[in-house]
């Protein structure tokens, strides 16, 4: 009977002060002012992790300062700047009709939250990002990439921005983005049980059976990123600066036995020979070279081959120009050579093709005599050491043919990375005419 008194007495108590919350809640709602009060001390709460401090307002209307003087009793009409310290608050609350209250309890039921500090609403969020990231390794612990992924969510690897913006902005979308890639990794080439080492397979089939979508790794997609950023680490190539980023990735994915890009990435070459990967000459090849014909190789040809050397056996210089046009009249005058267009740039498929030369071939190059040109051959030379010539890039030959293209102190700039010894002389000279030669003014 006594504890049953005792309990009904705690509920009566309860509901007064449920009732007393609600009337102190309606008292403040009605007076706008305490709205702005209350917010500001929530800022204060969220770095403090309790209420304190003060606040300040500058802007106040005649109304606003009045509902403040009611019940904090202090005089706000002739000031402008207003300073309200939380002791202040918990004064006037002392001596009001509500002191049973405190102003946590008015707080969060004013604006119906619970109350949390920055600190705490950090360790909460990280222990649900840490979850979310844990599910996953679970899932996947057998998978060849999860070590990879521990130090990615770790901040120990290179893509963890890419993986928490995307964990910001749609975790759902991320964690079927992240399955999807740890499920496709069971079909790359290079890694199916009995597959050849040499098989390899376009990326669209690639993507479709492994995940029912032909596009699912396309260019710029989280997939595609994530995925890249896999290999990437796995097989540790470094990115050659003649290559592009994409052009990068497209190896790094050919490393795989995926092939992203294999028809527009190619070359223009003429007078060599071809050994294919099953060691037989290579007879599309030789019908072009027979008939004094050029071929473009794209990424899909030179994939398949394993050597090349120049249709003239007797020659061991294959010639790499950089102008289509000069490409074009060097074969039809010098008809038993064996010559190289890189079209302007240095693109993977070139590499790839001088590449498959043997190590006894010489090459020599001949470019355009402006920065970029001087940039592409420090490249070649850095990639292919002795066995690159720099050709036709004598500072005579430069000051004979100066054209009315004046460098721009941007291009000029980058002169600047130009450390070559057999390019410094032509460097200085660069820098003082500011003019470009171009390959067409001294191959003839």
């Amino acid at each position: 009977m006594e504890k049953h008194k005792k309990n009904s007495l705690m509920m009566v108590i309860q509901m007064l002060t449920n009732n007393l919350l609600q009337e102190a809640v309606n008292y403040f709602k009605e007076r706008e002012v305490y709205e702005k009060v209350f917010k500001k001390f929530l800022v204060k709460y969220e770095g403090l992790g309790h209420f304190g401090g003060t606040i300040n307002f500058s802007s106040l209307t005649f109304n606003e300062k009045e509902q403040l003087e009611g019940f904090l009793q202090r005089d706000f009409t002739n000031k402008k700047n207003i300073t309200i310290s939380f002791k202040t608050l918990e004064k006037a609350l002392e001596n009001s009709k509500f002191s049973a209250l405190t102003w946590e309890e008015i707080i969060k039921k004013f604006f119906n939250i619970q109350l949390i500090s920055k600190k705490e609403k950090i360790a909460l969020e990280n222990e649900e990002k840490d979850l979310f990231f844990q599910e996953i390794i679970s899932k996947y612990n057998e998978n060849i990439a999860i070590s990879w992924f521990k130090k990615l969510v770790a901040n120990s690897q290179n893509g963890n921005n890419l993986i928490l913006q995307n964990y910001r902005n749609n975790k759902k979308e991320l964690k079927k983005t992240l399955e999807n890639v740890f499920d496709s990794i069971q079909f790359i080439p290079k890694f199916m049980k009995n597959s050849s080492e040499d098989y390899q397979e376009i990326l669209p089939i690639f993507a479709a059976t492994a995940t029912g979508n032909p596009h699912y790794f396309d260019e710029g997609t989280l997939g595609e990123k994530i995925l890249t950023l896999f290999l990437i680490d796995f097989y540790k190539i470094t990115k050659e600066d003649f290559l592009s980023y994409s052009e990068y990735k497209s190896k790094i994915w050919f490393e795989a036995g995926i092939i992203k890009d294999e028809v527009s990435n190619d070359v223009l070459i003429y007078g060599i020979k071809g050994i294919d990967n099953k060691n037989n000459i290579h007879q599309g090849i030789e019908d072009f070279s027979k008939r004094n014909e050029p071929i473009r190789l794209t990424l899909f040809n030179l994939q398949n081959l394993s050597k090349l050397f120049p249709y003239d056996e007797r020659e061991e210089i294959i010639y790499i120009v950089e102008n289509p046009a000069i490409f074009s009249l060097f074969i039809k005058k010098f008809p038993n050579r064996t010559v190289i267009c890189g079209n302007g740039q240095i693109r993977r498929a070139v590499l790839m093709a001088l590449d498959l030369f043997d190590i006894n071939c010489k090459f020599y190059y001949s470019g355009d005599l402006d920065p970029e040109g001087l940039l592409i051959a420090q490249k070649l030379k850095n990639r292919y050491g002795t066995r690159l010539f720099l050709w036709k890039y004598e500072v005579e030959l430069y000051k004979a043919h100066l054209s009315d293209i004046e460098l721009d102190e941007s291009r000029l700039k980058k002169l600047t990375s130009i450390e070559d010894p057999d390019l410094l002389s032509l460097k200085e000279e660069m820098l003082i005419r500011k003019r470009a030669v171009y390959q067409e003014q001294i191959i003839t």
